[in-house]
């Protein structure tokens, strides 16, 4: 999958998810993107990016919103 497709179809939704603070859509999502079954390259665009979004959705700290904001936004540069 290339950046445009990964970005259409998983880290937008994260993004959009992130600001409403949609916990429950954004577990969703992240769970989702876990379990598709992405090859090591694909996985390694978007890991930080996730991983953020994770910090965030089990702690609740705006630190970690804001570096998965901010990682979002290089990754559609």
């Amino acid at each position: 999958m290339n950046k445009q497709e990964l970005y259409t179809n998983f880290i937008s939704k994260v993004e959009e998810y992130l600001k409403l603070e949609d916990f429950e859509n954004l577990d969703f999502i992240l769970q989702s993107v876990y379990s598709m079954g992405f090859d090591d390259n694909t996985i390694s665009l978007i890991d930080d990016i996730l991983q953020e979004a994770t910090l965030f959705l089990e702690f609740k700290e705006e630190d970690y919103k804001n570096e998965a904001s901010k990682l979002i936004e290089e990754f559609k540069k």
